[in-house]
């Protein structure tokens, strides 16, 4: 859903944009943190021309056969186009392709430019880079992949685990704007947010 709420946390207004619904409505849910359920999560929308949007959001994808270890979250692509009436109408999700495909494929950071798609993939991998995608928006492919050494996080987010959170707007021609989160702890897991720069030229560093 699309929703417009003013200051004081009221709704203005709602619209349907899709149903995303399960990739496999056989998998059978196993008894494991961010297995435990089915279906699509953590759906990012993204501007992408007059009247589309791209949607990234994560979902389940078997790598050999039906059996619960071999289930992967992976992370999907779909157009969603706007037309006159405000109705939406979308393409068949694709799945990503990664030749390093991680188990739990999360959290990823979408943002445009010059007509051209890219994700971050990762704010900080244990290398202690930001890793950034190019995708063919037509194909789900990557394109290209770009990496800046972000070791500069890690001391100062220093005991935490780092994750990207929403899709980064433009603030002007240099930089872009994005929230992160933290996690740290088990029990309870404490999570935060925080705001960041990265450069609008590759490889789109982490600045501030």
């Amino acid at each position: 859903h699309f929703e417009v709420i003013d200051c004081h946390s009221k709704l203005l207004h709602q619209t349907e944009v899709a149903v995303l619904l399960p990739s496999s409505t056989k998998r059978v849910c196993q008894n494991e943190r961010n297995f435990r359920s089915n279906g699509p999560e953590d759906a990012r929308l993204l501007p992408f021309g007059k009247k589309s949007l791209v949607a990234f959001f994560n979902d389940f994808r078997r790598a050999d056969d039906d059996q619960a270890k071999n289930w992967t979250r992976a992370q999907y692509l779909v157009h969603l186009t706007r037309s006159d009436e405000n109705q939406f109408t979308r393409t068949p999700s694709i799945p990503i392709f990664l030749e390093s495909l991680g188990r739990l494929e999360k959290n990823w950071a979408p943002f445009s430019m010059n007509s051209r798609l890219f994700v971050q993939r990762y704010l900080l991998d244990d290398n202690l880079k930001t890793v950034t995608l190019e995708i063919d928006d037509h194909t789900a492919t990557v394109r290209n992949s770009f990496s800046s050494d972000s070791r500069w996080l890690r001391a100062h987010l220093n005991g935490t685990h780092i994750s990207g959170g929403t899709n980064a707007v433009q603030m002007n021609e240099t930089h872009y704007l994005a929230i992160g989160h933290t996690r740290k702890g088990e029990k309870p897991r404490i999570y935060r947010m925080f705001a960041y720069l990265f450069s609008s030229n590759p490889p789109f560093k982490i600045t501030a």
